[in-house]
């Protein structure tokens, strides 16, 4: 391999590898932030031809680079909320399901494991793929949407909030919220948490994988990162 193009690789993964390990010396909101640019950076990286979905990127970016285990599991209470929220009549049936499904946890500890979600492949055995909002509830999807909400918006997706430390899995908190000024009526939901440290490992594989990548094809990464005095990408 040309010895430029072996530098350029080196170069790609201690830089992403230093923007990780900063990101994780931040405070836990604002490195949450730097860490879900930084998946979405790499996404460039792996599939420069995709411009014009920035979402599916990501999410393929996810799927084939990120060695995260749990990216096929559905998020029973998300998907939950969106059957209701989409047509409660039509779904009957597996909302039905998913509520007895979760019925099975109310007693257990919070915070609630990640397990309590299925992978997509025996889910959709049980209840298809419900007009593929099946795929919407997927961890690698909602981790687009955590990213959306953090970089547009320095807020997390929901209620959730990281009350186990920064674990290397997800899991779900409890969140009260009262109906009433008497504080005597209270509707409580289950919260979706992705901590920093999921993200940060998701990097580590990603920048593993691609510097592998990049090592067989011997590709310089920067091809996808045009060196120009431009702000626009043209």
């Amino acid at each position: 391999m040309d010895e430029n193009i072996k530098n350029k690789i080196e170069h790609f993964y201690n830089w992403y590898n230093q923007q990780r390990q900063n990101a994780m010396d931040l405070n836990y909101n604002f490195g949450r932030i730097i860490l879900l640019a930084t998946v979405d950076t790499l996404s460039k990286y792996a599939f420069p031809n995709m411009k014009n979905n920035f979402g599916k990127r990501f999410i393929k970016l996810i799927d084939e680079y990120s060695d995260w285990q749990d990216k096929d599991r559905i998020s029973l209470p998300q998907l939950l909320i969106l059957l209701k929220n989409k047509n409660h009549n039509k779904y009957k049936k597996e909302i039905t399901l998913i509520e007895n499904k979760l019925m099975k946890f109310q007693n257990d500890a919070i915070p609630l494991s990640y397990e309590i979600d299925p992978l997509i492949s025996d889910l959709i055995k049980e209840i298809g793929e419900v007009d593929s909002f099946v795929h919407k509830a997927r961890y690698a999807s909602l981790l687009w949407k955590m990213r959306n909400f953090a970089v547009h918006e320095c807020r997390h997706p929901g209620n959730g909030f990281a009350v186990a430390g920064d674990q290397p899995y997800p899991y779900y908190v409890s969140f009260i919220k009262f109906t009433n000024d008497n504080y005597n009526d209270y509707i409580e939901t289950l919260e979706f948490v992705i901590p920093n440290e999921v993200i940060s490992n998701i990097i580590i594989n990603c920048i593993n994988n691609l510097k592998v990548k990049f090592t067989n094809e011997g590709v310089n990464p920067f091809y996808a990162i045009k060196d120009s005095s431009s702000w626009f990408d043209i």
